[in-house]
């Protein structure tokens, strides 16, 4: 707590067994920890042989984490039977380091409240990514935060088949979050890489067009509906809170849940925000309003079974 840890091969290496006793890593500066030498490049390191098996109960909160050429924070244990679980890494300023986050075999774990922008080209042969989830990541939460700026990818969910025992990542969300400014993609679910669709709703993808999104989205996502407007209620410090009184919905992408994204939006939206509609068909059962909300859209149609409006609805079409 509270040190400036920099100039080093490795910022910190991370063992933690207990349950009952949290280890805390907090209020820290982490910068250039560039020295040649194996794992060198990365400001807080893990694996199964760091940590002596598994790692569990880690905070990482309110640090500055800098200029490290091959990650920020790196779960990087291989052994599924000895998951890192229990991470909490919020509320940290990760900025230009070759790897933002990367995690495998991490279990009922969150990523929440950070800034994590300027992703740099690694010089250990990597490629670059914000945030990578890299197989056998299970119960990840990934939310509230600024993803931002970086030379190739946002966020990147893979299988790594040249590690024996990974398997695909699953039950990983990713909502709340801004996510914009990657040469490449904004997000990307490798073939193999996640059981199931994505859910990653409720996003700012630094435009609101649908068409521009589901070009930086690729795989077996869900980004409908989408946050309209890159408002951040966070005037300072890291982070990313939305305006969620504002939803899109649209018919590109896949669908996570047991409704479709009018219905998701109008379940999300607050009394008295705003739905738009974007040009498409919509197949929607029962979609239900149940609060004062303005639905807007062009070119819009909604064929339902039923409609029901239990409240005041304003639609503009």
């Amino acid at each position: 707590v509270n040190d400036i840890v920099q100039n080093n091969q490795v910022g910190l290496y991370l063992a933690n067994d207990s349950t009952t006793d949290q280890a805390v890593i907090q209020h820290d500066l982490f910068q250039n920890n560039n020295q040649a030498g194996p794992g060198g490049g990365q400001a807080i390191y893990t694996d199964q042989f760091v940590a002596g098996g598994a790692v569990s109960d880690v905070l990482i909160d309110s640090n500055k984490i800098v200029g490290n050429d091959n990650a920020g924070v790196a779960l990087s244990g291989t052994d599924p039977n000895n998951p890192a679980s229990q991470i909490t890494i919020s509320n940290n300023t990760i900025d230009s380091n070759g790897r933002g986050i990367y995690a495998y075999a991490t279990v009922n774990s969150s990523i929440t409240g950070n800034d994590v922008t300027n992703s740099t080209t690694p010089t250990d042969g990597g490629t670059s990514v914000a945030i990578g989830l890299f197989g056998s990541d299970n119960g990840i939460t990934i939310s509230g935060n600024r993803i931002e700026n970086g030379a190739l990818r946002g966020i990147r969910i893979l299988t790594d088949t040249s590690t024996a025992g990974i398997t695909a990542n699953q039950n990983v969300t990713i909502n709340d979050n801004s996510i914009s400014g990657f040469s490449s993609s904004s997000l990307v679910v490798e073939s193999g890489g996640y059981t199931g669709t994505l859910d990653a709703t409720k996003n700012w993808w630094g435009t609101n067009d649908a068409a521009t999104i589901n070009g930086q989205v690729s795989g077996d996502v869900a980004f409908s509906p989408f946050l309209d407007s890159g408002t951040n209620s966070i005037a300072s410090g890291p982070g990313f809170q939305g305006d969620v009184s504002h939803l899109d919905v649209t018919t590109l992408g896949q669908q996570v849940g047991t409704v479709g994204p009018i219905e998701q939006a109008i379940q999300a939206a607050p009394a008295g925000g705003t739905v738009t509609i974007q040009a498409g068909t919509y197949t929607e059962d029962d979609v239900v309003i149940d609060k004062n909300l303005t639905l807007q859209g062009n070119g819009s149609v909604i064929r339902s079974e039923e409609r029901r409006v239990g409240k005041e609805c304003r639609s503009r079409w």
